[in-house]
C-alpha cells in the first residue's frame, strides 16, 4: 500500500535548494528571482503554520482570484508552487493551475504602442525598442528573436520557426537599418544582435519582464506589455512569410552550419551564410 505524504513544511533552507535546483537547471536569474517571490507569497498565505497540504494550492488559487489577480499572475504562482512540490516528491499536494489560455488577451492600441516605443526610446533603452518594434511591425515569434544575427538581416533572410512552418520575417528598410546599426553601437560584428545582459539569448520571461518594466513607466498594464499583444498590431501583410519545403531545404543547402551565435536548437531555421558581408563596423 502507497503511503501519500499530506503534508509538507514551506522552510528557507527549501526553498533555497529548489532555486538552486533551477539555476543548475538552466532557469535564468529573472526566473528564478520570480520564483522566490511566488514561494514568498505562498508563505506569507500560509501564515505561521507555514505546512502545505492537500487542498492548500487550491485555496490560495482562490484566494488570489478573489482579491483580483491577473489570471496570467495566478498561473504563474501555482506553477511554481508545483515545481517546488514535485521536486520535493509530493506531487499530491500539486495543483491545476486555471486554464489562462482561455483568457481574452488585452489589446493594445496604436497610441499606447507609440507611447512605449517613444519612452523606451527617450531612456536610450534601445533594445526595448528594437524588441517592441520588432514584434509590433513583423509578428516575430518570442523565440524567433536569437535568430535575429548580423549575418541574417545583412542578408535579409531571418528566418524563424512558426506553429507549423518556417518562415521568413519581413523585415522593413528602416529596421534593418536600425538593428545593424545598435550591433554597431554595441560592437557586435557577428551572431546575436539582441541577447541578455550576460550575453546569452533572451528567454521568454527574459523579454515579458523587460517589457513589463517599461510599460510600468507609461502606467500601461502589464499584462498589455506582452509580445502577444504587440504581435496582434501587425499588420497581415507584414506578417512573416510561410517558405514551402522546398525553399527551407534550399536554405538548409545553402548553410551547412548555423550562424554565428545562433544555437543549433530544433525551432531555428537554418539561414543561408552570406559570402563576403558588409562588415557592420563600417
Amino acid at each position: 500500500m502507497l503511503n501519500y505524504i499530506t503534508e509538507q513544511p514551506l522552510t528557507e533552507p527549501l526553498v533555497e535548494e529548489f532555486l538552486q535546483a533551477e539555476l543548475k537547471a538552466g532557469a535564468s536569474p529573472n526566473s528564478v528571482k520570480r520564483y522566490r517571490g511566488d514561494l514568498v507569497q505562498l508563505r506569507r498565505f500560509l501564515g505561521e503554520d507555514a505546512v502545505v497540504r492537500r487542498g492548500t494550492l487550491q485555496a490560495w488559487m482562490q484566494s488570489m482570484q478573489q482579491a483580483g489577480y491577473a489570471p496570467c499572475t495566478v498561473c504563474a504562482r501555482i506553477d511554481t508552487a508545483n515545481r517546488f512540490l514535485y521536486q520535493l516528491g509530493v506531487p499530491e499536494l500539486c495543483q491545476q493551475p486555471p486554464r489562462c489560455a482561455i483568457q481574452p488577451t488585452l489589446a493594445m492600441t496604436k497610441e499606447e504602442y507609440a507611447a512605449l516605443l517613444e519612452t523606451a526610446k527617450s531612456q536610450k533603452c534601445d533594445r526595448i525598442a528594437l524588441l517592441l518594434r520588432l514584434f509590433a511591425e513583423t509578428a516575430m515569434p518570442v523565440q524567433g528573436v536569437e535568430a535575429v544575427t548580423v549575418e541574417a538581416v545583412q542578408a535579409d533572410m531571418v528566418v524563424v520557426k512558426l506553429p507549423r512552418a518556417y518562415g521568413r520575417v519581413q523585415l522593413s528598410p528602416q529596421l534593418r537599418s536600425d538593428l545593424l546599426a545598435f550591433a554597431r553601437q554595441q560592437g557586435i560584428r557577428t551572431g546575436l544582435i539582441i541577447n541578455s545582459s550576460n550575453g546569452r539569448s533572451l528567454t521568454r520571461s527574459n523579454v515579458t519582464l523587460e517589457l513589463q518594466r517599461m510599460a510600468a513607466r507609461v502606467g500601461l498594464s502589464p499584462e498589455k506589455a506582452s509580445p502577444r499583444c504587440l504581435q496582434k498590431l501587425c499588420p497581415e501583410a507584414n506578417r512573416p512569410v510561410v517558405l514551402d519545403e522546398a525553399a527551407v531545404k534550399a536554405l538548409q543547402s545553402a548553410a551547412p552550419t548555423l550562424q554565428k551565435g545562433v544555437k543549433a536548437a530544433p525551432h531555428v531555421a537554418a539561414v543561408p551564410a552570406v559570402p563576403q558581408a558588409a562588415d557592420v563596423s563600417a
